[in-house]
Order: C-alpha cells, then structure tokens, then sequence
C-alpha cells in the first residue's frame, strides 16, 4: 500500500466516493477526511483504481484504524499492512466479519468484540419540552460540566487521558458539531452529542446521564432531543452499543432504532 500524508483535493474526492458507497458503516472514516482529522492513509490501487485503503488517526492512547475494501480479497492487504506497522496500540475498527477475517490473516487466535450498529427509521419522534434539553454553549460554566461528564464517561486512567478529555479546543469544536443537556430545572444532569456527520447520517455518542437520575427517563428524553435535532437538520441518526448493553439496546429498539450489522473494536495485538 502507498503512504499518503497530505491528501490532494481530487485524491480526496476520490476516496470519499468510494467511502459513500458504504456511507452508513464508514461514517467516522469519511468525516475524518473531510476534516483532515487523520495522520496518515495508506492506498491500495489496480490500474489507478481505488481497491483499498487504510486511515490511522493518532487518539494518544491508541491509533485509531478504519480501513475499506471494494472486494474481500483486499483484507489481506490490509492485514499486510497492519503488521508492517507493527505497533500493538492499533485499534481497528469495522464490520466485525471483515475485522475478524483480518485478524485470522495475522493469526491474533480470539473472536473480534461485537458492537451493534442502529439506524433510526422510525418518521416521527416524540418532540422533547424545551425546557428538558439545551444545547450547549461555549462558556465557561458548559465547558466545566462537559468535562466532568467526559471524565465520568470515558474514566481515565492516566494524567495523559485525562488531559485529552479536558482539552479545551476539542470540548469547543464538540460543542460546534452539536453537544445537548438533558436538564434537571438549571441543572445540566446528562449529555449526548454528535460524532461523526456525512451527507446523509448523523452519529450520535457519548451519552451520558449522571448516575443518581438513571432510571428515570432522562436517558429517552435526551435521545429523544438528538433524533429530532437530526431530523430537522434532515439527517437520519445512527449509533453503536456493544452486545453486553442489553438496557441500550432495548431502549434503542423501543424509540424506533432497526439493528443494521455488527462492528467491531479490536486491538491488533499480536
């Protein structure tokens, strides 16, 4: 595969055209590009046609890895390149067949994690009172709870972590993508926010409700909030939960969630 650092805009285009033809599995992937988000892409091509790529964004405790495929004889040349890398901090992520394919090429013996992808399909949604979800600020008092509820959510184990979720710039660009307060009266008590945005889907993430008021509907009123924001921004809401979180995943499939595919998040540790 060929090295690529700096991404012209027709090379650009191209991968994105491919990316699209999986729009709703390559959400993350296509934003990074978008955004320049990522530190480098690895290409794969046949008589300059795109057949694969790979896309490594740095996250500090690991390097996040997508990659993409136009047929299942180009996993191989994923799993080549992933062992050239040869670093056991890679987390790739993908639909969990093809991620576990590429792990039996590199011979990591253990069954890929399985997370469900959802697809909101239902027309409607139950609008939430105004007075229950707020969209978050840049100001100082929002920021603060942002980084309290990430703390609480991501739970950091190292300094170094908990720097990343603390970090101002990336709290501020969150909050411009779309970040919401499930309230109680003043009192910001949960948050969701959007991920990863493509032409037609909106990712929904890091929700996140304050321990002493779970159970107690908050939960669906903030996801409520976010599937209406998308609606009326004309997107369709997507998002993932692993296979353990039987509670989210009868919530999601009660609002109006259809399972789509399984997704994986492994480290290729060898």
């Amino acid at each position: 595969m060929k090295r690529i650092e700096n991404i012209s805009e027709a090379e650009r285009e191209k991968l994105l055209q491919c990316l699209y033809k999986e729009e709703i599995f390559q959400t993350f992937t296509i934003h990074s590009l978008q955004h320049n988000w990522f530190q480098v892409c690895y290409i794969n091509k046949d008589n300059e046609q795109i057949t694969s790529m790979l896309i490594v964004t740095d996250e500090g405790n690991c390097f996040y890895t997508t990659f993409w495929v136009r047929n299942k004889k180009e996993l191989h040349i994923i799993a080549k390149q992933l062992q050239a890398l040869k670093d056991n901090r890679i987390l790739l992520a993908g639909k969990r067949a093809e991620v576990q394919e590429i792990m039996q090429y590199l011979r990591i013996e253990e069954e890929a994690s399985t997370d469900f992808c959802y697809v909101y399909d239902k027309g409607n949604v139950t609008e939430t009172d105004g007075n229950q979800i707020r969209k978050a600020m840049i100001n100082e008092e929002d920021i603060c709870y942002i980084q309290q509820f990430y703390k609480s959510f991501f739970q950091p184990s190292t300094e170094a972590e908990l720097e990343k979720i603390r970090n101002r710039r990336k709290i501020e660009s969150d909050i411009q993508k779309g970040l919401y307060f499930v309230m109680e009266g003043d009192e910001p008590v949960g948050m969701g926010r959007y991920g990863s945005v493509t032409k037609h889907y909106v990712e929904l993430t890091t929700m996140y409700v304050k321990a002493r008021f779970r159970g107690k509907g908050y939960g669906k009123t903030l996801l409520n909030g976010l599937i209406h924001s998308c609606l009326t921004a004309g997107k369709q809401p997507i998002l993932q939960t692993s296979y353990d979180n039987r509670e989210a995943r009868g919530l999601y499939e009660k609002i109006g969630f259809t399972q789509i595919g399984e997704y994986s998040f492994q480290f290729m540790r060898r």
